[in-house]
């Protein structure tokens, strides 16, 4: 019987514009891709996620080392169009999130920076979740198996009494491999339907 939902931010609750980074790296000049390559390496990204870097500090190495490649940069310009980075809400997850809270406690676990506060206040979903869980916090990131035990465990619940939402296919195979109805989140259509065989309406 699942007693708690949990729910990955980006690419499930918050939805960005795929065209702005390309758009972006052509307003400062930077070959398509370049942005990416060094802001979301591996190793950087694992350390703003585990707290580690704050969003700031993330910010300057990353203009630090594009920098390097490209000195032309203006990393100034480039945090502000960072900054000002358009996402939406999805509104359909939202629905079914509203309707679960009233079965179940439903929470957030995202692979989040120190800026995750000001962005769900952004989003104007700050008291839409009984738990929010930022990795960035815990000290340790999806797909770890330590983050699914420590968020199940601070709930209350077994993991396998857990329904987890992610979008990417290593975070879902991690839970899942623990024991978590996992959920590979692509639409709203499937998510339902996938809500709906484990007895909940949405």
């Amino acid at each position: 019987m699942i007693k708690a939902f949990f729910f990955d931010l980006d690419g499930v609750i918050r939805i960005w514009d795929e065209d702005y980074i390309p758009q972006a790296e052509a307003t400062l000049g930077l070959p398509a891709g370049a942005f990416g390559e060094v802001a979301f390496a591996k190793e950087l990204l694992n350390q703003v996620t585990t707290g580690r870097l704050t969003w700031e500090e993330w910010q300057v190495e990353t203009g630090r080392r594009l920098q390097k490649i490209h000195p032309e940069l203006d990393v100034a310009e480039m945090i502000r169009l960072w900054n000002e980075a358009p996402a939406r809400l999805n509104e359909e997850v939202m629905a079914f999130v509203r309707r679960l809270r009233r079965e179940a406690p439903v929470s957030i676990i995202t692979n989040g920076t120190s800026r995750l506060p000001v962005e769900l206040r952004q989003l104007g979903i700050e008291d839409e979740f009984d738990y929010i869980f930022n990795t960035s916090d815990l000290g340790v990131n999806k797909p770890d198996p330590e983050v699914y035990r420590m968020i199940t465990k601070r709930v209350g619940v077994d993991l396998t009494e857990s329904f987890f939402v992610d979008d990417l296919v290593e975070n879902v195979e991690a839970a899942a491999a623990l024991g978590m109805r996992a959920h590979l989140y692509r639409e709203p259509a499937s998510l339902r339907r996938d809500l709906h065989e484990a007895g909940f309406a949405v």
